[in-house]
């Protein structure tokens, strides 16, 4: 979503400044009229706006949270849960505390 939001306003600028430079040599013989210039700025603006979007609001370039932090297994009944944050959560069927599922095969080799 952050991508086509960033991609619209560049192509939006590119637009509005197409349309000023437009006006801008339709109207050479007025050079009185800054309302041409006025639509440069803003293309050049909505232009700019694009990347610096893209730059704070996409997430690919911050280092991220590895998913097998957060996905925890039952030791008794081996039930696997996904998207736990929470470090001391029970197990909904058994109500034992869930264990990390990275590494829980090399704990309990008798499992495999």
């Amino acid at each position: 979503m952050v991508k086509f939001v960033s991609y619209f306003l560049i192509a939006v600028g590119l637009v509005v400044m197409t349309l000023g430079f437009g006006q801008a040599a339709r109207f050479e013989a007025n050079p009185g009229s800054d309302d041409n210039w006025a639509l440069i700025l803003l293309g050049l603006g909505l232009i700019a706006c694009g990347p610096i979007i893209l730059y704070f609001f996409d997430k690919k370039g911050e280092p991220q949270i590895p998913i097998r932090n957060h996905v925890k297994i039952c030791p008794k009944c081996e039930t696997v849960y996904e998207h736990i944050y929470d470090e001391h959560v029970p197990c909904s069927k058994c109500k034992i505390e869930l264990e990390q599922l990275h590494g829980f095969y090399d704990r309990y080799p008798e499992k495999r």
